[in-house]
């Protein structure tokens, strides 16, 4: 254990008793305390002990919500989730119980955990990762930029009260917020690790209780460290309203603007990984949905799978498609190695979407760094498009400064996806969608603004 790990548990657990019996011990102090607690507790390796620990919160939560501001159904996710890591899948009872009740109290089904709340929203995702472990407590910094071994895990993601769509609230020195306050940012909560059958159970048991039986996984892009990529999945997840298991694939980007070209060969080392990762879970949900996003950079790890999988099934090898939608946001590849990859991996999917934009500025940089090869996610004159992948051109939905997560800011780009995913629509059923003639196929362009039918994204 690191040094003083148990001082500082021992000096915890003794102002707790002290306030205890003193009579001072208020319900965000308790909170506060057990904090530490868990973290030291996680570092220690002791993790049955934090489950009790977060059913305790869970108890405190429910009883004091309103100055909480946590949700306890997820609390008691958690706790269940730490008991089944820790082999005591036995001792999750009194969680089970909690969680089947309280939903029953919400007319939800016995095991769904929540996506909002009525003040804090907590979104519960499961990510697999190919970056070193810290030895951080976390959640914040458990994992490095660096590589590391295929492992599997929960996160849990908190959006705060007044969240806006398709934004990332965090800390503003315009603001003078130097720390994140669960109130007013979009933050990390909770990560935790789990032995690879211990992950597939609690997928098993997600997809049971899911409003949909769907796997939405999400590859994000360059310059994202591992918070960075939950905190932007639980966003998605949250403003799309999925309803089915949201997964999150994250590989070891470097997180920084300078670390461009390591993230180029890191991509590429990571894509095996994902591939071996997609292979297992499509053989074990074979007949479920199975949905795609990639990012960036993150569609050199899944075109590459892509590739790999295609390459390794064979004709008649594994009934395809293996996938439902595929959608390629920004994608930072090569246009002209997309083109030559997509014929031989686009029978994995039912249909593979490509969002582009002629005002991404950071595909504009990436295609001066690669000798003016254009990039598969450029929209305009540059934009790609040929038979089998629909291409749309979302160069009228720049919203952030270097206009490269248009896909995730963009209200249009989310009804959009949102259309896609949830209904299947094809584009020329979509709101907001235009047709263009290309040299070498069809493509679509988004005209922002109000749907005049809103019939394609109500459920």
């Amino acid at each position: 254990p690191p040094p003083g790990a148990e001082d500082r548990l021992a000096l915890a657990e003794r102002a707790m008793d002290e306030l205890t019996a003193s009579g001072k011990l208020v319900p965000a102090l308790e909170i506060d305390l057990l904090r530490i607690r868990t973290e030291v507790l996680t570092e220690l390796g002791r993790v049955h002990e934090t489950a009790g620990l977060f059913e305790r919160k869970a108890e405190l939560v429910e009883k004091h919500g309103l100055s909480i501001q946590h949700d306890p159904l997820a609390v008691y996710a958690m706790a269940q989730d730490l008991h089944a890591n820790a082999g005591r899948g036995d001792a999750a009872g009194r969680s089970k119980a909690a969680i089947r009740r309280l939903n029953a109290e919400r007319g939800m089904s016995a095991n769904d955990t929540p996506s909002r709340t009525a003040n804090r929203s907590l979104v519960r995702l499961l990510y697999a990762t190919d970056r070193a472990r810290s030895g951080a407590p976390g959640p914040t910094g458990y994992y490095l930029p660096q590589r590391g071994a295929l492992e599997r895990g929960t996160a849990l993601v908190s959006i705060p009260p007044g969240h806006r769509r398709g934004q990332i609230e965090a800390p503003s020195l315009l603001r003078l917020e130097l720390t994140p306050n669960a109130q007013r940012h979009v933050t990390l909560e909770a990560v935790t690790p789990h032995e690879h059958d211990v992950f597939q159970k609690l997928l098993d048991e997600a997809l049971a209780g899911a409003g949909s039986r769907e796997i939405l996984i999400y590859i994000h892009g360059f310059n994202v460290s591992f918070d960075a990529a939950m905190r932007r999945a639980g966003q998605l997840v949250y403003d799309l309203q999925y309803d089915g298991v949201p997964l999150v694939y994250s590989w070891p980007s470097h997180g920084t603007t300078f670390g461009y070209v390591a993230d180029t060969a890191t991509v590429r080392h990571s894509a095996r990984h994902l591939a071996r990762f997609l292979e297992a879970l499509a053989a074990r949900h074979s007949g479920e949905v199975i949905h795609l996003v990639a990012h960036s950079m993150g569609n050199i790890a899944l075109s590459d799978a892509l590739e790999l999988l295609a390459l390794q099934f064979g004709p008649g090898d594994t009934p395809l498609p293996v996938f439902d939608e595929v959608v390629f946001a920004a994608p930072d590849v090569d246009a002209g190695l997309f083109k030559a990859m997509a014929q031989t991996f686009r029978p994995l999917a039912k249909r593979m979407t490509v969002y582009a934009s002629s005002e991404d500025l950071a595909l504009a940089v990436s295609r001066r760094i690669h000798g003016d090869a254009p990039r598969m996610g450029q929209g305009g004159e540059a934009l790609v498009a040929f038979g089998g992948v629909e291409s749309i051109d979302m160069s009228a939905a720049g919203a952030d400064l270097l206009a490269h997560n248009y896909y995730a800011q963009n209200w249009s780009a989310l009804v959009d996806i949102m259309t896609l995913l949830w209904r299947n629509v094809p584009p020329d059923r979509r709101c907001g969608l235009e047709h263009v003639d290309r040299p070498d196929g069809s493509a679509w362009r988004m005209e922002p603004g109000p749907c005049a039918d809103r019939s394609t994204i109500e459920m």
